[in-house]
């Protein structure tokens, strides 16, 4: 009984402990760079630009094991 009792009283006090922790770790993690849609669809169509610029005029993909050139 008494060790059941220190099993549980090192499981409380070791969960008192983590909780501050893994709160603090994803605020951390949360406080990023703030992405909109639009700087990613600006981002796609510059990469898109830039690749049909180098390839005259076209974009390759490679699609169903061909390569396509899109305009």
């Amino acid at each position: 009984m008494l060790a059941l009792r220190a099993l549980a009283l090192a499981w409380l006090t070791s969960s008192v402990l983590l909780v501050p922790l893994r709160a603090s770790f994803a605020a951390e993690t949360a406080t990023g760079p703030i992405v909109t849609i639009d700087d990613i669809s600006s981002g796609i169509e510059k990469h898109i630009a830039e690749q049909s610029k180098t390839n005259g005029g076209y974009v390759r993909l490679q699609y169903n094991q061909k390569e396509l050139s899109l305009t």
